[in-house]
């Protein structure tokens, strides 16, 4: 009596024509996958190679491939005019890969671990805008519709701006920059000499590490923003701090052996103390850059807004400094910090090698962006927004500085802030600004502890207060929140 042939097990194997893996890969995969799931078990029989095909809509060579990989693994086996059955025995696995060492186990570079530390630095930051952060938005209404309009004009037609940017950036911007700088801050180049960027980080970042050598001794004040600092440290210059007073970095030509080859000051408004550099330190750092070749950059973000009678213009102005002047300014004030555009001021050589930089980082600036801020600096909307924002500024200024003079007395000073919006509070030596930063976050007020900035000399301590965007009464409840926190740490270091 003939023996009855074992019956073809009924499986459901499920493939992707389109996929990346081969078809017969993937046939070989499933039938593996069921038999660990135990839908397959030894000596089940396999599904007849051209039956396979045909549920598959396969060529029957493509499962006639996969059936012969599985026997030679050992996961089944032939049977002359019957088929292929799961084999009794378990497959022979496959040879087994090196593992992969974990990617946490590899040390970092030097350059890497910065780069790290500079990111959680960053991370670690409270991002709302409340009273007092630095730099904000402060388009009104009229003019951020202004602005939505010119932008959204510019989205709807992206194929005006859908092929690779010049990296030196979009020629129409820089055309209306050269003419801005020269109406408005007296500063007289063409748009060979300017360079978009993507913030001002990026412009300092991209001058460090192209203008300068690692190991190039280059002066900076003290305090500074530690941004600033650990951009010029992961180019791997040597800062060498020189403190300000009220007047600005404490310049003295550098003798001996210190030969530094430039020097970043921020004249308009030191940063943090926001005190304006005077006029003869400008002109005598610009005559000893020009004696020695050293490069200034100047950084001008808050000469925009202008709070005294006489606005003082920046180094890059004066006689002779556009051979020795790197002018960075950002677009923050005049539009919004998101925006991401900043532009920097140099001789042609250099600002054809920076665009060259520019090319090998991020090849280009997005055009579209740089076309629409082209448009709206044109427009009557960004000279009305300056105008307005300036007159609000000084206000503000005002509003804050005489409310905290009263409320504090004689245990603070407001600094004689020219430009920009923000001011310095220096507090008495018995209130630590860090422990009053720290209580005033938990009300809900952001001020950042100036003995917190980078190279800040010993016994320096204040409070950087913005004061751009806030409201009358926003100014007024923090400034009294900040007389209560200051007064209580002062009461708890001079007990009675």
């Amino acid at each position: 009596m003939e023996a009855k042939k074992k019956p073809v097990v009924s499986v459901p194997i499920h493939i992707r024509k389109n996929g990346k893996l081969p078809v017969g890969k993937q046939i070989t995969r499933e039938l593996i996958r069921l038999r660990s799931r135990g839908a397959l078990k030894p000596g089940d029989r396999l599904p007849g190679i051209r039956s396979l095909a045909s549920d598959l809509g396969v060529a029957p060579n493509t499962v006639a491939g996969a059936y012969a990989e599985l026997a030679a693994t050992g996961f089944a086996v032939s049977k002359p005019a019957s088929g292929y059955f799961v084999a009794e025995t378990k497959p022979i696995p496959e040879p087994p890969r090196p593992a992969r060492p974990p990617v946490h186990g590899r040390p970092l570079t030097r350059k890497a671990e910065a780069a790290r530390s500079a990111a959680a630095a960053a991370g670690s930051g409270n991002f709302e805008n409340r009273p007092f952060k630095i730099y904000g938005s402060a388009m009104e209404k009229t003019v951020e519709r202004d602005w939505v309009k010119i932008a959204a004009s510019t989205v709807r037609s992206p194929w005006r701006h859908t092929f690779y940017s010049p990296p030196a950036g979009y020629a129409p911007l820089r055309k209306v920059i050269a003419a801005k700088l020269r109406e408005t801050r007296g500063i007289v180049c063409g748009e060979e000499n300017i360079v978009i960027t993507t913030g001002s980080v990026q412009s300092l970042s991209l001058i460090a590490g192209t203008l300068f050598t690692p190991g190039d001794a280059i002066l900076t004040e003290a305090p500074m923003l530690p941004l600033d600092a650990k951009v010029l440290d992961f180019a791997g210059l040597r800062r060498i701090p020189v403190p300000v007073d009220r007047e600005g970095m404490v310049f003295t030509a550098p003798e001996g052996v210190l030969k530094p080859k430039g020097i970043l000051v921020t004249p308009a408004s030191q940063m943090p103390m926001s005190v304006p550099m005077a006029d003869a330190r400008r002109a005598a750092i610009l005559r000893w850059a020009l004696d020695t070749g050293a490069w200034i950059l100047e950084e001008d973000t808050d000469g925009v807004v202008t709070l005294g009678d006489k606005p003082r213009f920046p180094i890059r102005s004066l006689p002779g400094a556009d051979e020795a002047v790197i002018y960075m300014e950002s677009c923050t004030l005049q539009v919004f910090p998101g925006l991401r555009l900043a532009y920097a001021v140099l001789p042609e050589p250099q600002a054809e090698a920076l665009a060259g930089a520019k090319l090998l980082t991020d090849r280009f600036t997005s055009e579209s962006l740089q076309a629409a801020l082209a448009e709206y600096l044109e427009s009557p909307g960004s000279a009305h927004h300056i105008r307005k924002m300036a007159r609000d500024s000084r206000k503000r200024f005002a509003l804050l500085r005489d409310a905290l003079r009263s409320s504090l007395g004689s245990l603070g000073r407001v600094s004689e802030t020219e430009a920009g919006p923000h001011l310095a509070l220096l507090l008495d030596p018995a209130i630590p600004d860090t422990a009053l930063q720290a209580a005033l976050e938990n009300d809900g007020i952001t001020a950042r502890a100036i003995s917190s900035f980078t190279d800040a000399p010993a016994g320096t301590n204040g409070l950087l207060l913005g004061f751009g965007t806030f409201t009358e009464k926003e100014i007024l409840s923090g400034a009294a929140r900040i007389a209560e926190r200051a007064k209580a740490l002062f009461a708890a270091a001079n007990p009675r």
